[in-house]
């Protein structure tokens, strides 16, 4: 197997399992506005984290189709991988700012809910 195959293969993998965590994103929306439930926020939140997921492993695989040498000299490369790695990060950030204000506001954070409930 050449190289080349093996790093479409691997894009074309990547590809695909992006598609399947976005498809779960879409759903966490559609849970968390669609039809009534107990845990909208915590679908919503859930379709945040999914999506940053989805949005990384496409990155993962346009990236592979590139050679590292290339890739490493690309001040684009490093532009794009830095706004992935905030991507991933946000839902969790976001996440502990929000327990933090729930904290500070003196509430108790109800993590079955993704809110804070105030006493």
């Amino acid at each position: 197997m050449t190289e080349r195959t093996l790093r479409v293969l691997i894009g074309f993998g990547f590809l695909g399992w992006g598609l399947f965590v976005l498809n779960h994103s879409f759903y966490s929306f559609w849970l968390a506005s669609g039809p009534p439930n107990d845990y909208p926020e915590v679908w919503y939140q859930q379709g945040i984290i999914s999506g940053s997921y989805a949005v990384a492993l496409f990155t993962c695989g346009v990236c592979c189709q590139f050679y590292l040498s290339k890739l490493k000299s690309s001040y684009i490369f490093w532009f794009v991988l830095f706004l992935v790695a905030i991507g991933l990060a946000y839902p969790y950030s976001k996440e502990w700012l929000l327990i933090d204000a729930c904290l500070d506001g003196g509430g108790s954070w109800s993590q079955k809910y993704f809110r804070c409930e105030n006493a």
